[in-house]
């Protein structure tokens, strides 16, 4: 918890939900998804309010959606 209190200015975010996937060279990627943005008081929360935070085996590697995108492409990871 402390690296995401680094990430984000101390703020207070809530871990929406997490997934873990794994790359054709067997690396173990897990992406946690805070709730970080709120665009629309409508009391659903939206891919677009979602950050993700990106571990390559346990370690933290980067943040946000074009970090996971581009880590998408260059393991050639598949998105459930």
């Amino acid at each position: 918890m402390l690296v995401i209190k680094r990430l984000f200015n101390s703020q207070i975010y809530y871990l929406t939900r997490e997934a873990n996937y794994a790359s054709i060279d067997d690396k173990i990627f897990e992406v946690w998804y805070y709730y970080t943005d709120m665009k629309a008081y409508d009391g659903a929360i939206t891919d677009d309010e979602l950050t993700p935070v990106v571990f390559e085996n346990d370690k933290l590697i980067g943040w946000g959606q074009s970090f996971l995108n581009d880590t998408v492409q260059r393991y050639e990871i598949r998105l459930r």
